[in-house]
């Protein structure tokens, strides 16, 4: 997919996710761009098991879905949680902070037919690390 068309997708699905209230999962793909340049990974903290680019477009896309589900305009951060890497599946909780609250998230990375990947943006189930809908601790930490 072009550089161009990937884009106008993901304002696409951005709107749509965003336009939703109480959005609860999207789903974003990512082929090779057309230089293969290596796009810079964003501040994550901890350590995904997917590559840098596709973290990169769940991250993005990820920040779409946390404001719409925590109300909040600006995401402060997103840590990984948990990664667990399955061959070429990973599965992963990231954790979103924004306007004093925090909400988790079940990222799903999986090869593409074509190429790349696809991941898919879920709420976390109540039973996963981080599963639980909080306020956030004054210094970033999630209060109990």
């Amino acid at each position: 997919m072009k550089p161009t068309a990937r884009r106008a997708v993901h304002s696409v699905l951005r709107a749509v996710v965003l336009g939703a209230v109480g959005a609860v999962g999207a789903v974003g793909a990512v082929g090779s761009n057309a230089t293969g340049a290596a796009q810079a990974q964003p501040s994550l903290e901890g350590r995904s098991a997917a590559d840098g680019r596709v973290v990169a477009d769940a991250y993005e896309m990820l920040a779409g879905v946390a404001g719409a589900q925590l109300d909040c305009r600006s995401i402060d951060r997103v840590a990984v949680v948990e990664s667990q890497r399955h061959g070429s599946d990973a599965d992963e909780i990231w954790m979103a902070y924004g306007c004093g609250r925090s909400a988790p998230f079940q990222i799903q990375f999986r090869p593409a037919p074509g190429g790349g990947y696809n991941f898919t943006i879920r709420r976390a189930p109540p039973g996963a690390p981080g599963g639980e809908h909080r306020k956030a601790a004054p210094g970033g930490g999630a209060a109990r």
